[in-house]
């Protein structure tokens, strides 16, 4: 039901088909029905589509400015950074010309890397825009502390990314593997990907049997000459990306999931696996370490580091018991502190904050 205290507000992100963990986000505020409470115009601000993204750009830009116009009291715009904020910053300009709230929402955890390191023009551009923006939204309570030392004065609210329990629980029943190890997420090496496959090497010449699942998109190609380099093509398997359903069973039938990034936001892909009781392995980096404790309900291991991952697998995969642990407690996890449901409390707070602005 929509809030009787809503206001018109605007949402701008990326694509609602997009790949990426943004477009997800939004996917999960729509389908969970904070879009309807709160009177939500999307506006998307990219493409992953085969299309002309500049002439895409500007057609979904001149309608927000129309909107801005119309009478729209808010808009809440989320961010990456590097491009992202570029493209998002014509947004916020423009919103600030019509005297709209701004709220920004941002996502990456290496954002205030990004910020620290501008120098110059692009710097005093960038810090300019975020002048104007009235409240930011972050993850983690790390970055709400960066962000309130480099914008005194600001508000800044935590608003961790949701995961939908209930429509990861579904009436078909999985039987989880044994020994196979799952991937989803983009092939770059900054996913640690490639440090993976060398801990899988690493097992395979000790005599272990196991299967690793990627799950994908971009650099694909590399992926697989690597994979094909070690002579791993009978234990590893590169694929394209796949939808929810094709997901949850991925999800539902792998023994853990493997994280190795070496920098996160809040990843949903984690959240997932959560809700679908899958066992974590992952590197403690950005919001990851704010959302998995190790021994509690994840394994974490070091970054960029194969040997490590590998004996932290065979410790995963020879003791059943330890499995169970971890999944039962990320589950516990996920239905307390990211369920969309508990995450819509949380949304509503900040828009009453956002209305109740002078």
């Amino acid at each position: 039901m929509k809030n009787a205290n809503s206001k018109t507000l605007l949402l701008v992100g990326p694509d609602l088909k997009g790949l990426g963990g943004i477009s997800q986000v939004s996917r999960i505020w729509r389908d969970g029905g904070i879009f309807q409470e709160h009177d939500v115009t999307f506006i998307p601000s990219t493409t992953d589509a085969d299309i002309n993204r500049f002439f895409y750009f500007v057609r979904n830009w001149s309608r927000f400015i129309s909107l801005v116009a119309m009478g729209a009291t808010c808009v809440w715009i989320h961010t990456s950074a590097s491009r992202s904020l570029y493209r998002k910053s014509l947004f916020i300009l423009a919103t600030a010309l019509f005297r709209k709230k701004i709220v920004l929402h941002i996502h990456p955890s290496h954002f205030h890397d990004f910020l620290t390191s501008l120098r110059g023009f692009s710097r005093r551009y960038v810090f300019y825009v975020l002048r104007h923006v009235g409240i930011f939204v972050v993850l983690t309570n790390a970055m709400c502390e960066k962000i309130k030392a480099l914008f005194p004065g600001k508000r800044v609210f935590i608003l961790p990314n949701p995961v939908g329990v209930a429509s990861l629980i579904g009436p078909r029943v999985f039987h989880r593997a044994a020994n196979r190890l799952l991937y989803l997420g983009w092939y770059i090496p900054e996913k640690g990907i490639y440090e993976l496959v060398d801990a899988v090497e690493i097992l395979v010449q000790s005599g272990m049997d196991l299967e690793l699942d990627f799950y994908g998109t971009k650099q694909i190609d590399r992926l697989k000459a690597y994979v094909k380099c070690k002579e791993l093509q009978s234990r590893v398997r590169v694929n394209g990306w796949i939808n929810l359903e094709k997901k949850i069973e991925a999800l539902r039938t792998s023994t853990m999931l493997v994280l190795p990034s070496h920098s996160e936001g809040i990843p949903n892909v984690v959240l997932e696996a959560m809700a679908t009781e899958t066992p974590i392995l992952a590197t403690s980096v950005g919001g990851v370490k704010e959302i998995l404790r190790d021994g509690e309900n994840a394994l974490i291991v070091e970054i960029n580091n194969p040997i490590d991952l590998s004996e932290k697998i065979r410790q995963m995969l020879q003791d059943k018991g330890l499995r169970i642990r971890l999944s039962e407690n990320a589950y516990r996890d996920a239905v307390e502190k990211y369920d969309v449901e508990i995450i819509k409390k949380e949304f509503r707070q900040i828009i009453a904050s956002v209305n109740n602005e002078d």
